[in-house]
């Protein structure tokens, strides 16, 4: 499947960095100093303090679209449960604060990414050559993170674990659409929008490229709450309801930048 194929990739690429930034490390350590990178020793670089950045990546969202009383299926069908699917470029900014104790690191950080995610499913495919355009969409524009991390500093790597609170501003809408010909016999559309909260994990990499800039990486996964929604139809004369929930796969590379303290120095680990 195309979901599981960029995240694999994704993985793959964040897989690469660490391979890559631990060569280097290792290649220090052995006394090869090189220009650019803050100093090594025996012990592991200094992540903590407060920190900015940016980043961008890829995201993937999967949303449940639960019509419970058959109106995007005008009732021949019934109730009906689809799924749907897109994809999208991201970009973001994160803002963080490490404590750091050793080579042992517990952290917090919020961040916010813009997206276009459209998860259409068309409903009735068959009929729609005969007119009947019945559609199921869920938008997805921004989406954010409150989390806290946890990892282990091999000297200029940094890899952790993140857990937290995930949102996202959602908009629903459901169609339905008859024409024939030019002429249009009916186009009833219902649209709902808000904020979904939900919880986050993943995992990834940052490596220090100077004294105060880390390349960061991570893959995150985001499950959201279900969310009904009701409506009274003036062209069915009754009411109905609707069920959604959304999923969210993401994978980024970013930079930061780290305030405060001597990010050149290196930790001692502990005894």
């Amino acid at each position: 499947m195309q979901q599981n194929s960029w995240i694999t990739r994704s993985l793959g690429v964040l897989a690469a960095v660490a391979a890559t930034a631990l060569a280097t490390s290792s290649a220090s350590a052995d006394g090869y100093q090189r220009r650019g990178l803050a100093p090594i020793s025996a012990g592991c670089a200094n992540f903590g303090g407060v920190y900015f950045g940016g980043n961008i990546g890829w995201a993937s969202l999967t949303a449940h679209q639960n019509d419970l009383d058959g109106f995007s299926t005008l009732g021949v069908l019934g109730p009906s449960g689809f799924t749907a699917t897109d994809d999208s470029f991201t970009a973001g900014v994160q803002v963080g604060y490490n404590l750091q104790k050793g080579c042992t690191l517990l952290g917090f950080e919020a961040s916010f990414n813009w997206a276009d995610m459209n998860a259409d499913t068309q409903v009735l495919p068959r009929l729609a050559p005969l007119g009947l355009t019945d559609t199921l969409r869920t938008r997805i524009e921004n989406f954010g993170t409150i989390r806290t991390r946890t990892g282990v500093v091999v000297d200029q790597l940094l890899l952790y674990v993140a857990g937290g609170f995930a949102w996202a501003d959602a908009r629903d809408s459901a169609r339905d659409r008859i024409a024939v010909g030019p002429i249009v016999v009916l186009d009833e559309q219902h649209s709902f929008s808000d904020t979904r909260w939900g919880w986050t994990a993943g995992f990834g990499t940052e490596y220090k490229l100077a004294p105060n800039v880390t390349l960061t990486s991570d893959v995150s996964y985001m499950s959201f709450e279900d969310q009904d929604h009701d409506f009274v139809s003036p062209t069915f004369g009754g009411r109905f309801h609707f069920r959604n929930d959304e999923q969210i796969w993401v994978a980024r590379m970013g930079l930061n930048i780290l305030f405060g303290g001597d990010r050149g120095a290196v930790v001692a680990p502990l005894k």
